[in-house]
Formats: C-alpha cells, structure tokens, sequence
C-alpha cells in the first residue's frame, strides 16, 4: 500500500484520483473554493460551489486546505503529485523533492502546454 499527497484537486488532480488503485492512502492538498468554471472538467457538482475542493472529495484520508510551501510536508509520503497550475509551485516542488528524497511527479497544464515529469527516483 502506498501514502500518497496529491497537490491541486483541478483537472489534473481530480481524474488522478480516481485512477490510483483502491489499496492506496491518498490525502489531498488545496486551498482553493470550487467556482462554477470547475464544474467543467473538474469532478465537481454544482451544489459544491462555495465549498473547498478537499471537503467535497470522498476518497481523501486528509484534507489539507492550505498552500504548499517547503514547511507543509517532510517524509511521511510515498509518492506525491503536484498538479498545480503555476510554475513558481512547482518549482517548490522540485526542491522539496530533491530536499527530502520523495519522488514527486510534476503535472500540469496551461492554455498552450502540457507537462508531467518525475524528480527523483522510484
């Protein structure tokens, strides 16, 4: 079984969810409200609107409702996924998984590219 941090219940982070195996821990990281430009390919009802991404998914061991930064998480996970929409987040990412030997996967997406690449080994 693995213990996983998602970071950033968007697009990306909602289907990666639902395509991790059933015997995985995951715990979700994101600070944002669900806005009714989510709903649209993003596993959100519309009755979600108003509330934080993390309460309103079901499979999540842990909801975190605040930003990453280095501080946030040490060690304690196997895996974590940073599907985030900003570089500057990602770049965190980077070195807090060369910083602590976690292997992390950075996804993500703008309106003209797309990217997912691993940073340490696995």
């Amino acid at each position: 079984m693995k213990n996983v941090l998602i970071i950033g219940l968007g697009g990306i982070g909602t289907q990666l969810i639902s395509m991790l195996p059933n015997s995985w821990t995951i715990s979700g990281m994101d600070f944002d409200l669900i806005e009714e430009k989510n709903l649209l390919r993003q596993n959100f009802k519309k009755e979600n609107i108003g509330r934080h991404k993390v309460d309103t998914l079901e499979r999540l061991s842990e909801k975190i409702k605040e930003p990453f930064n280095e501080g946030t998480v040490k060690t304690k996970y196997d895996i974590i996924f940073f599907c985030v929409d900003n570089n500057h987040t990602r770049v965190i990412g980077i070195k807090h998984a060369i910083k602590y030997g976690v292997p992390t996967i950075i996804c993500g997406n703008n309106r003209h590219q797309y990217d997912a690449y691993l940073v340490g080994s696995y």
